[in-house]
Protein backbone atom coordinates (compact mmCIF):
# COMPACT_ATOMS: atom_id res chain seq x y z
CA UNK A 1 0.00 0.00 0.00
CA UNK A 2 1.18 3.35 -1.20
CA UNK A 3 -0.36 6.68 0.45
CA UNK A 4 -2.54 4.60 1.72
CA UNK A 5 -3.68 3.16 -1.81
CA UNK A 6 -4.05 -0.24 -2.27
CA UNK A 7 -1.59 -1.47 -4.64
CA UNK A 8 -4.09 -3.73 -6.83
CA UNK A 9 -6.80 -0.91 -7.60
CA UNK A 10 -7.31 0.92 -10.51
CA UNK A 11 -6.60 4.25 -7.88
CA UNK A 12 -2.61 3.26 -7.54
CA UNK A 13 -3.01 3.23 -11.72
CA UNK A 14 -4.45 6.85 -11.42
CA UNK A 15 -2.28 7.36 -9.30
CA UNK A 16 1.23 6.04 -11.02
CA UNK A 17 -0.07 8.07 -14.58
CA UNK A 18 -0.33 11.24 -12.29
CA UNK A 19 2.96 10.88 -11.49
CA UNK A 20 4.41 10.78 -14.27
CA UNK A 21 2.49 12.58 -16.30
CA UNK A 22 3.39 13.99 -19.58
CA UNK A 23 6.15 11.67 -19.50
CA UNK A 24 4.30 8.52 -19.63
CA UNK A 25 3.92 8.46 -23.39
CA UNK A 26 7.76 9.25 -23.34
CA UNK A 27 8.36 6.20 -20.89
CA UNK A 28 6.00 3.78 -22.88
CA UNK A 29 7.94 4.21 -25.72
CA UNK A 30 11.48 4.22 -24.23
CA UNK A 31 10.90 1.25 -22.58
CA UNK A 32 9.18 -0.27 -25.60
CA UNK A 33 12.27 -0.18 -27.53
CA UNK A 34 14.32 -1.73 -24.58
CA UNK A 35 11.63 -4.43 -24.64
CA UNK A 36 12.17 -5.25 -28.06
CA UNK A 37 15.71 -5.12 -27.86
CA UNK A 38 15.82 -7.62 -24.78
CA UNK A 39 13.47 -9.52 -26.69
CA UNK A 40 15.46 -10.17 -29.90
CA UNK A 41 18.60 -11.00 -27.52
CA UNK A 42 16.78 -13.35 -25.49
CA UNK A 43 16.38 -14.98 -29.70
CA UNK A 44 19.78 -14.28 -30.16
CA UNK A 45 21.62 -15.67 -27.34
CA UNK A 46 19.49 -19.07 -27.22
CA UNK A 47 20.36 -19.34 -31.06
CA UNK A 48 24.51 -19.20 -30.13
CA UNK A 49 24.39 -21.18 -26.94
CA UNK A 50 22.29 -24.07 -29.19
CA UNK A 51 25.43 -23.82 -32.39
CA UNK A 52 23.23 -21.46 -34.37
CA UNK A 53 24.72 -18.91 -36.48
CA UNK A 54 22.82 -15.83 -36.20
CA UNK A 55 22.55 -13.71 -39.34
CA UNK A 56 20.53 -10.59 -38.78
CA UNK A 57 19.60 -8.83 -35.77
CA UNK A 58 17.24 -5.92 -36.13
CA UNK A 59 15.59 -3.13 -33.40
CA UNK A 60 12.94 -1.05 -34.70
CA UNK A 61 11.48 -0.19 -37.76
CA UNK A 62 12.32 1.08 -40.13
CA UNK A 63 15.59 0.50 -40.76
CA UNK A 64 17.50 4.11 -40.37
CA UNK A 65 21.06 2.40 -39.49
CA UNK A 66 22.76 -0.63 -40.55
CA UNK A 67 25.99 -2.20 -39.90
CA UNK A 68 27.86 -5.60 -40.60
CA UNK A 69 29.87 -7.47 -38.55
CA UNK A 70 31.56 -10.15 -40.12
CA UNK A 71 28.10 -12.00 -41.23
CA UNK A 72 25.98 -10.58 -39.20
CA UNK A 73 24.13 -7.56 -40.09
CA UNK A 74 22.75 -5.31 -37.62
CA UNK A 75 20.04 -2.72 -37.96
CA UNK A 76 18.40 -0.26 -36.21
CA UNK A 77 15.55 2.08 -36.12
CA UNK A 78 13.76 4.49 -34.16
CA UNK A 79 10.34 4.87 -35.22
CA UNK A 80 8.13 1.94 -34.49
CA UNK A 81 9.36 -0.42 -31.68
CA UNK A 82 9.67 -4.19 -33.61
CA UNK A 83 12.20 -6.26 -34.73
CA UNK A 84 13.48 -9.68 -35.98
CA UNK A 85 16.17 -12.04 -35.32
CA UNK A 86 17.36 -14.66 -38.87
CA UNK A 87 18.97 -17.91 -37.44
CA UNK A 88 21.05 -19.78 -40.39
CA UNK A 89 19.84 -23.20 -39.17
CA UNK A 90 20.17 -26.32 -41.39
CA UNK A 91 17.14 -27.77 -42.88
CA UNK A 92 17.31 -30.84 -40.70
CA UNK A 93 18.56 -28.47 -37.90
CA UNK A 94 16.07 -30.48 -34.86
CA UNK A 95 13.18 -28.77 -33.90
CA UNK A 96 13.45 -28.33 -30.47
CA UNK A 97 16.23 -25.88 -31.01
CA UNK A 98 13.30 -23.67 -33.04
CA UNK A 99 11.47 -23.86 -30.74
CA UNK A 100 14.19 -22.68 -27.82
CA UNK A 101 15.10 -19.79 -29.86
CA UNK A 102 11.57 -18.90 -30.16
CA UNK A 103 10.82 -18.77 -26.88
CA UNK A 104 13.80 -17.31 -25.66
CA UNK A 105 12.68 -14.05 -26.93
CA UNK A 106 9.62 -13.48 -25.15
CA UNK A 107 11.12 -15.08 -21.61
CA UNK A 108 14.21 -13.08 -21.06
CA UNK A 109 12.49 -10.01 -20.57
CA UNK A 110 10.17 -11.74 -17.66
CA UNK A 111 13.59 -13.29 -16.15
CA UNK A 112 15.37 -9.97 -16.26
CA UNK A 113 12.48 -8.21 -14.82
CA UNK A 114 12.51 -10.51 -11.59
CA UNK A 115 15.53 -8.63 -10.19
CA UNK A 116 14.43 -5.19 -11.32
CA UNK A 117 11.36 -5.30 -9.28
CA UNK A 118 13.22 -7.02 -6.48
CA UNK A 119 15.84 -4.20 -6.17
CA UNK A 120 13.83 -1.15 -7.38
CA UNK A 121 10.55 -2.21 -5.76
CA UNK A 122 7.28 -0.59 -6.74
CA UNK A 123 8.01 2.54 -8.25
CA UNK A 124 5.26 3.65 -10.83
CA UNK A 125 8.15 3.59 -13.25
CA UNK A 126 8.21 -0.35 -12.42
CA UNK A 127 5.13 -0.84 -12.60
CA UNK A 128 5.18 1.01 -16.31
CA UNK A 129 7.74 -1.26 -17.12
CA UNK A 130 6.13 -4.41 -15.82
CA UNK A 131 2.92 -3.91 -17.28
CA UNK A 132 4.82 -3.62 -20.72
CA UNK A 133 6.65 -6.59 -20.05
CA UNK A 134 3.34 -8.44 -19.13
CA UNK A 135 1.49 -7.37 -22.14
CA UNK A 136 3.81 -7.92 -24.72
CA UNK A 137 4.79 -11.32 -23.54
CA UNK A 138 1.18 -12.61 -22.82
CA UNK A 139 0.67 -11.13 -26.80
CA UNK A 140 3.91 -12.23 -28.45
CA UNK A 141 3.12 -15.82 -27.15
CA UNK A 142 -0.26 -15.67 -28.10
CA UNK A 143 -0.22 -19.31 -30.51
CA UNK A 144 -3.52 -17.75 -32.71
CA UNK A 145 -1.93 -14.39 -33.36
CA UNK A 146 -0.02 -14.37 -37.06
CA UNK A 147 3.41 -14.03 -36.71
CA UNK A 148 4.06 -14.31 -32.96
CA UNK A 149 6.69 -16.77 -31.09
CA UNK A 150 3.87 -18.60 -29.58
CA UNK A 151 2.55 -19.51 -33.02
CA UNK A 152 5.93 -20.24 -34.27
CA UNK A 153 6.76 -22.85 -31.62
CA UNK A 154 2.89 -24.08 -32.11
CA UNK A 155 4.06 -24.60 -35.45
CA UNK A 156 6.96 -26.67 -34.86
CA UNK A 157 5.03 -28.50 -32.00
CA UNK A 158 2.58 -29.89 -34.41
CA UNK A 159 5.84 -30.90 -36.90
CA UNK A 160 7.07 -32.85 -34.42
CA UNK A 161 3.97 -34.49 -33.15
CA UNK A 162 3.65 -35.32 -37.32
CA UNK A 163 7.13 -36.31 -37.62
CA UNK A 164 8.29 -34.01 -39.85
CA UNK A 165 11.61 -32.90 -40.49
CA UNK A 166 10.31 -29.54 -41.98
CA UNK A 167 7.02 -26.94 -42.00
CA UNK A 168 6.59 -27.08 -45.56
CA UNK A 169 5.60 -31.11 -46.08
Amino acid sequence: MIKGIPLHSFEYLHYIVDSLGWMLPVYLYLFSFLYAFIHESGHALMAMCLGTRVTRFQVGKPVLFRFKRGRLILKFGLLFPDGGVSYHYANDAPRWKVMAAALAGPLLPVILSVPVFTLTGIQPLTVIAGLIVMMLTLVNLNPFMMETDGQKVLKHLHAIVQGRKVLDS
